[in-house]
């Protein structure tokens, strides 16, 4: 097998061509470069160097593997950058998955800093419902994601890492008839429900196909969600996200209790997430525990 650093010592010897100048370059001594250029002639069998008192010169078969030895050795330092690059968390792919009312939250912030602060990162986001990012993960499609903790924390196959408590909050047009005014849960029955598949459930509201129970909107996007209830007495039920400034925010009567969701980074706890992701992950801790 090639020795790399042979082979840098036979690059050297040939291009300052001398022994003398190539030990000085290389901190090495004259007999022990000498013996590192006869142990590579002696491993192939063939001269690479003609040697005299005046001078070094390189014969044919030195040539040919000079230019090859010359690209092998840029090829090697070039990983040795990557590999260290890497090991920083600097350079590399970072595939991860966001909950669709997180998105908003934390998405921006984050991807904004790695913009401006020049890590050479292709980062690859997921933006889908809590099952498609779990089978994503298990899958090993994405390295974690971003979502309520809930069902994980219990489950050995997983690695949490907690970002905030989050409370349920309600949220309807100007002019509602819930805005403005103190509302038990049962109130926000008899209107239209728009959430998304994570959160709709929180509230316990009555089931569908009882009397009670209207259209109800299951979304995985928080803007068409807004737009829903923008434009009609559609009731969203959200945790998190960037809620648009125009919907207002209903209290609920202080005798009943919303649910509080704790929002976190859930991973495959046997599996080692990337120095990139890593590096992701902790931006992602620092953006969503200020945002909180």
């Amino acid at each position: 097998m090639l020795d790399l650093e042979k082979l840098r010592n036979f690059v050297t010897v040939a291009k300052t061509g001398s022994f003398v100048r190539a030990a000085e370059e290389l901190n090495l001594s004259q007999p022990g470069l000498s013996r590192s250029i006869q142990a590579l002639e002696r491993q192939f069998g063939v001269r690479l160097l003609d040697r005299d008192r005046r001078a070094v010169r390189v014969t044919a078969a030195g040539r040919q593997l000079l230019d090859q030895a010359i690209d092998l050795l840029s090829s090697a330092r070039a990983i040795e950058k990557g590999l260290s690059a890497a090991a920083d968390g600097l350079s590399g792919t970072v595939r991860f998955g966001v909950g669709p009312f997180a998105v908003t939250a934390l998405l921006p912030q984050v991807l904004a800093r790695f913009a401006e602060s020049g890590p050479h990162l292709d980062v690859e986001v997921a933006i889908a419902s809590k099952l498609s990012l779990t089978q994503q993960l298990l899958d090993d499609e994405i390295e974690f994601f971003v979502g309520v903790l809930d069902d994980f924390v219990d489950d050995p196959t997983y690695a949490c890492v907690a970002l905030a408590e989050i409370g349920t909050k309600i949220y309807v047009r100007p002019g509602h008839p819930l805005a403005g005014r103190a509302c038990r849960i049962a109130d926000l029955e008899t209107f239209p429900i728009a959430s998304g598949h994570d959160l709709g459930a929180g509230l316990r509201l009555a089931r569908q196909g009882a009397p009670s129970h209207r259209t109800t909107f299951m979304v995985d996007d928080l803007h068409v969600l807004a737009e829903v209830c923008l434009s009609s007495d559609s009731v969203l039920i959200a945790g998190y996200g960037t809620i648009p400034r125009e919907l207002v925010e209903v209290t609920i009567d202080e005798r009943e209790s919303v649910p509080k969701y704790m929002l976190g980074i859930i991973s495959i706890r046997s599996r080692t997430v990337s120095p990139a992701a890593e590096l992701v992950r902790t931006e992602l801790l620092r953006t969503g525990r200020r945002v909180a």
